[in-house]
């Protein structure tokens, strides 16, 4: 079912971002729940437009920047693990936890949701590399 479907005319109330943010309240995004997405990226994309896996968009009035969305799986899952101290941001003194994308995020031409992770860095050390790996495959063929 969609969420219209479920919620009737009621569903454009349902699942407030913007309204969390101009409360001045800690907006977190996430991809942990059974309900939603596995893919942040999905998530970020459905903020910004109000989109819903099933169905129309609703809500629009309750839609993020993309900053906010970005930031709402940043520095809002930072603050929903009590981490806020040490990651979250990068700069001097935290935790070197960052990702290199395959887009630009913020660019408004671009799809959200097809975002993909080139390289994984967590606490300075690179996790993931998906270059690097592409390389070696490339030079193995040749």
């Amino acid at each position: 079912r969609s969420i219209l479907e479920a919620f009737g005319p009621d569903a454009h109330s349902k699942y407030p971002a913007r309204s969390v943010i101009d409360a001045g309240v800690t907006y977190v995004g996430s991809s942990d729940a059974p309900t939603g997405h596995v893919s942040p990226w999905i998530g970020m994309a459905n903020a910004v437009d109000r989109g819903a896996s099933l169905g129309s968009p609703i809500g629009a009035d309750e839609a993020l920047t993309r900053r906010q969305a970005v930031g709402s799986y940043i520095h809002g899952g930072a603050f929903a693990m009590k981490q806020e101290d040490w990651r979250g941001t990068l700069v001097p003194g935290m935790a070197a936890d960052f990702i290199a994308l395959d887009r630009d995020p913020f660019d408004a031409s671009t799809d959200l949701a097809a975002a993909n992770v080139l390289m994984t860095v967590l606490r300075g050390a690179v996790r993931h590399d998906a270059l690097s790996a592409a390389a070696e495959i490339q030079a193995e063929v040749h």
